[in-house]
């Protein structure tokens, strides 16, 4: 805080004391005028799309840093964007702008229903609380990545408590030099412009039947790190996607999407591979088929166990000399976790489904 800004401060408390009135709101406002980058309400997120909703001077939607406290990139749009004048000029005149740390765990609801996997994610809200757009990443004029908190999982959150998805590189920070207001603002502002909207993206879809609609679609998804949702629609859609323009699922650009459909909590889509898997073997190469599958399975398996021993830890300080890090997968059978990290019927069921198909596929010496 400047010099000059507590010669004010002093001057009015001063002032306000000797005529005994309530001085917090004046306080406030001397403060609020003399710093100029983004007002942030000390709210929850209901009380601030309230806030949106009974706007009347243009702040009818909500922006919402969705951060974590270990992300760097988080960190430095804090400190080096949304104190700018630049970033407060358009934000304070457009949003009801929230902070939320989302990986706290009183904030997990939040997280799920948004499908926020990815740090630092920033959510454009109507008032009604449904998602207008999003912009995910604390880039600018560098291109750098400035993601945290997705590093090459292939999971999925839910029941088995794995999380995550396929080839997301995670890049821990960002250095100053890619610390841009104006590209920033400007990606926003792309972001709202009705015609980018991730709905619009899949109504051309829904009404050409187009691969490059599908695609652009589920890119964009990937992109803003919505891999839930893209989960869901892979799985629900693959039939319907399998009669389109000569089957989508057999195009090489589809296979990343198989990929991160194939989860331990639904191997819906892996059976259908594995029904049709001459004409995977024939688009793609059989070996590279084999291989993704097994890598892939593989991952998700050790994945499994190894949070399921750390939430086990948690509670028994004798497992903390057991690491499945460092050792090969068959060396720890599903029976050989703790009783109580033991899964579901159908998880486990599919855990050794997921082996079963390992071993059919498993390279020579693995």
């Amino acid at each position: 805080m400047g010099r000059s800004l507590l010669v004010i401060i002093a001057f009015v408390l001063a002032a306000f004391e000797l005529s005994g009135q309530n001085i917090q709101g004046v306080v406030q406002d001397v403060v609020q005028g003399v710093v100029q980058g983004v007002k942030w309400e000390s709210c929850t997120l209901e009380q601030a799309l309230e806030l949106a909703s009974k706007s009347v001077d243009g702040r009818n939607m909500v922006f919402v840093d969705c951060y974590s406290q270990s992300c760097p990139p988080c960190k430095m749009m804090l400190a080096k964007v949304f104190p700018t004048k630049e970033a407060g000029d358009f934000f304070n005149a457009r949003f009801v702008n929230l902070k939320l740390d989302l990986s706290a765990p009183e904030n997990a609801p939040t997280a799920e229903k948004y499908d926020v996997s990815t740090f630092p994610t920033f959510l454009i809200l109507c008032p009604d609380g449904s998602e207008l757009c999003r912009v995910v990443g604390a880039y600018g004029t560098t291109g750098a990545s400035g993601v945290s908190g997705v590093s090459g999982v292939s999971g999925v959150s839910g029941a088995s408590g794995v999380s995550g998805v396929s080839g997301v590189s995670g890049a821990s920070g960002v250095s100053e030099a890619s610390v841009a207001p104006g590209q920033f603002i400007a990606r926003v502002e792309h972001a709202l412009d009705p015609a980018n909207r991730i709905d619009v993206l899949l109504d051309n879809f829904n009404r050409t039947s187009q691969p490059e609609h599908l695609f652009q679609y589920l890119q964009r998804l990937q992109k803003e790190g919505q891999y839930r949702t893209l989960r869901e629609y892979v799985i629900k859609n693959y039939d319907a996607l399998s009669s389109v323009c000569g089957s989508i699922v057999t195009d090489p650009r589809f296979w990343k999407y198989i990929k991160i459909a194939i989860n331990l909590n639904d191997l819906t889509v892996l059976e259908k591979v594995l029904a049709n898997k001459a004409e995977f073997d024939h688009a793609l190469g059989k070996a590279k088929v084999e291989k993704d599958l097994y890598n892939d399975l593989k991952y998700e398996l050790n994945l499994y166990r190894r949070k399921m021993r750390n939430n086990t830890s948690l509670n028994n300080q004798s497992l903390n000399n057991q690491s499945l890090n460092n050792q090969p997968l068959n060396s720890q059978p599903l029976n050989n976790l703790p009783p109580n990290s033991l899964p579901s019927n159908s998880l486990h069921m599919n855990i050794q489904r997921a082996e079963q198909v390992m071993q059919m596929f498993a390279p020579e010496g693995d």
